[in-house]
């Protein structure tokens, strides 16, 4: 016996390569979006880097953590590459000028995992905002026990 060609089977081989043409394309045009769309995030992040090194000079530590919450809440980026920017843009911040009389004054308030808590809460942070906040408050934690070890801070735009 002997199968023979239907016309449906070539219906069904017609309808999968179909199936597969659409997927393919569909699959293409996503990942072609997805690698704007991450283009244009870091453009706009390294814009952000670049402006708080400017802001950092003239800026107070607190005013720095203004400014990196002020940018998480306007940020034009993916939400999950704001979120990992925040301590890089308080860095560029804190680097700016020299923080070591402000360290000081801190003592040993860093070393605490609340520290910076109650700031972001009397900043009112809301929920896209809070992240930015704990991670500001975090890399002053960082860049004050660098200090204290000793390490230089110096701006990226000196270097």
């Amino acid at each position: 016996m002997q199968h023979e060609k239907s016309s449906t089977d070539d219906a069904s081989r017609g309808s999968a390569i179909s199936v597969i043409v659409v997927l393919m394309t569909v699959a293409t045009a996503m990942g072609v979006l997805a690698f704007w769309r991450f283009s244009e995030s870091d453009r706009f992040l390294s814009h952000v880097i670049v402006e708080m090194e400017s802001v950092g000079k003239s800026a107070s530590t607190e005013q720095c953590v203004d400014e990196v919450v002020k940018h998480a809440a306007t940020c034009e980026a993916m939400k999950s590459l704001c979120d990992a920017s925040a301590p890089r843009w308080m860095e560029a911040c804190l680097q700016g000028q020299d923080r070591t009389a402000y360290c000081g004054t801190l003592g040993d308030k860093p070393k605490a995992t609340s520290f910076g808590f109650t700031a972001c809460r009397d900043r009112h942070v809301d929920r896209r905002t809070k992240k930015a906040c704990a991670a500001a408050y975090r890399s002053i934690a960082t860049h004050c026990d660098a200090v204290a070890e000793g390490k230089q801070w110096v701006s990226s735009s000196s270097r």
